[in-house]
């Protein structure tokens, strides 16, 4: 969390750099002790592919409702880590648990069209952003 005042927005940088050193062996483990499949992800940070993230996605907020008028200082900052072109956008309201099961289902490479035709599947994208 950011602190009141300070650019929410700033606070996504904070929480991508923590992302990047998350331990995970203790999810391991317990998945293990339970005899589940835990199936662990990591995502590029960056085009040279030299370091990753360990979490799909990272949230930043100070507490205070979005304003329009204070935008980088108000709201829930989010930006999914699972492609390197997402940037980071606000929120209207957090995720549910069921926005987020759907949200990491959702198969990403559909909503972008090769680059030769340099053009986005706007249909799809307004599917997936419209809700809230």
């Amino acid at each position: 969390m950011v602190t009141f005042g300070t650019a929410v927005v700033e606070g996504i940088d904070v929480a991508e750099e923590r992302s990047s050193h998350i331990n995970l062996t203790c999810f391991k483990e317990m998945a293990e002790s339970e005899e589940e499949v835990l199936v662990l992800d990591e995502w590029y940070t960056d085009t040279l592919e030299k370091s990753t993230y360990r979490v799909p996605m990272v949230f930043s907020s100070n507490g205070r409702e979005y304003q329009n008028q204070q935008k980088t200082k108000s709201g829930i900052w989010f930006r999914d880590l699972r492609r390197v072109e997402n940037k980071a956008r606000v929120l209207v309201h957090w995720f549910s648990p069921e926005e987020i099961a759907e949200f990491l289902d959702r198969n990403y490479e559909n909503l972008v069209m090769p680059k030769k035709e340099n053009s986005l599947n706007f249909e799809s994208i307004k599917k997936i952003f419209s809700r809230g």
